[in-house]
């Protein structure tokens, strides 16, 4: 497993998250061509006073075909020191690992710039 440290910023307000890398990822918001990661819900109480840019970004999964996942747009994500502004952050109502381990997924580009 690769875990990585993450941390979202959204109008000031820092969340700092466990994030697994999953190659399989290839959930990108048709709009802006951009990749989305998806972290869990739990995780944005400290978001609950913000204005945030809310998006909806359609989806394909096993056993979900043509689905639908709000997303919202974060100023910045730092990833282990590689700095995305504006990224697309999915929103996942459950838990994404029982061991909580990690709280998000990485979409594999995030960290091209890393390996560059």
């Amino acid at each position: 497993r690769q875990l990585f440290y993450v941390t979202l910023t959204v109008q000031e307000k820092k969340i700092h998250v466990t994030a697994l890398c999953v190659t399989g990822n290839s959930l990108i918001d048709p709009m802006t061509k951009k990749p989305v990661s998806v972290i869990e819900k739990s995780c944005l109480k400290p978001l609950k006073d913000k204005k945030l840019k809310y998006l909806v970004v359609p989806y394909n999964s096993i056993g979900k075909k043509h689905g639908l996942m709000e997303a919202f747009i974060a100023d910045c994500m730092d990833v282990d020191g590689v700095v995305i502004n504006n990224a697309i952050i999915g929103i996942h109502d459950g838990k994404l690992e029982q061991n909580k381990m990690y709280q998000m997924i990485l979409h594999p580009d995030m960290l091209k710039e890393k390996e560059n």
